[in-house]
């Protein structure tokens, strides 16, 4: 469909979130091309009928144990062998420490977002995507990335059993 609106180009940590600037600050491996068939804007990313995906270049700092959440909006057509989306998690070395990763299995467009802890000596995180196998598409739109930077909430609980109420340090 024609957007009504157009879409921003930024979102949390990623600039061209939205492929509107075509491949600019992306990797790729692979049949990947600009198409229009889009969650929102005029261009978003397919991986066409080969094997491969789309990366972000670069990486994203983050801060092991600060929950990271990442999004990107993804369909499938022609039904891949395989077909998902990722965050790698990175020491300072640059080496691989964990990852997580959803499969892609709608065939509209359709949020896949999670919300992981980087593990401990996590500096920095990975986008990836990967289709395998000979068949089908994988189509990719609108990525966010962010980080919370705020300490986890801890407050002290005390319990006095010779009356009928609770006090919660703090409140």
């Amino acid at each position: 469909g024609v957007p009504l609106t157009s879409h921003a180009q930024t979102c949390g940590l990623l600039g061209n979130s939205g492929f509107e600037s075509d491949l600019s600050g992306w990797s790729t491996s692979g049949p990947v091309a600009i198409t229009s068939d889009v969650h929102s804007g005029t261009k978003a990313a397919r991986v066409g009928t080969g094997q491969g995906g789309v990366n972000r270049a670069g990486v994203v700092p983050i801060t092991a144990g600060q929950p990271v959440t990442f999004q990107v909006w993804a369909k499938v057509s022609g039904a891949p062998a395989w077909a998902g989306v990722g965050v790698d998690f990175l020491n300072a070395a640059g080496a691989e420490i964990s990852e997580v990763s959803l499969p892609v299995t709608s065939t509209s467009y359709a949020l896949q977002s999670l919300t992981p802890n980087p593990p401990a000596g996590a500096v920095n995180a990975r986008i990836w995507t990967w289709k395998s196998g000979s068949t089908g598409n994988l189509f990719l739109d609108d990525f966010c990335i962010t980080t919370s930077t705020a300490p986890p909430t801890t407050f002290n609980v005390t319990v006095n059993k010779s009356v009928r109420h609770q006090t919660i340090d703090g409140f």
